[in-house]
């Protein structure tokens, strides 16, 4: 009995210490150009796919499209799922959920979240900045893998 009750106290302790956090980034690839779209946030130098935290109580794909909207004013319209990045430099049990935005719609008022995103940018598929996360440059390998490019 009384190994069962610390074993239940531990494993509350772990759940509240080492919460399981989940993100969403998305692949926004216009056809026209060939661009790739990323952003740059206040917190970081590196350029990243556009996304962010999920919420509790909210399903990925809702963060993906509230994310967009947030960051940089674009309603996804239609959405997949491309692959899942274990995060391990933020912590052990941190996970980003990568979708391809198969289409989307620029809100035409929008202002860029000041403190949240420096800058954002198209950026041709054979001229990315070097300076890109982690999880931005696995994402953009599975899509070159998927899509063949």
């Amino acid at each position: 009995m009384f190994a069962k009750f610390t074993q239940f106290l531990l494993h509350i302790f772990f759940l509240i210490a080492r919460p399981v956090t989940l993100g969403v980034r998305g692949i926004c690839f216009n056809l026209d150009n060939n661009n790739i779209l990323l952003v740059r946030h206040t917190y970081s130098k590196d350029w990243a796919l556009p996304g962010g935290g999920v919420e509790v109580g909210e399903s990925i794909e809702k963060a993906l499209k509230r994310e967009f909207k947030e960051e940089v004013g674009f309603d996804c319209v239609d959405v997949s799922v491309l692959d899942t990045y274990y995060n391990f430099t933020v912590s052990k049990r941190d996970h980003v959920i990568i979708y391809f935005i198969n289409s989307w719609k620029k809100i035409e008022k929008h202002d860029q979240p000041k403190y949240e995103i420096s800058d954002s940018n198209w950026f041709a598929l054979n001229n990315l900045p070097e300076n890109m996360t982690p999880c931005t440059r696995y994402a953009l390998e599975q899509y070159r893998v998927k899509f063949n490019i």
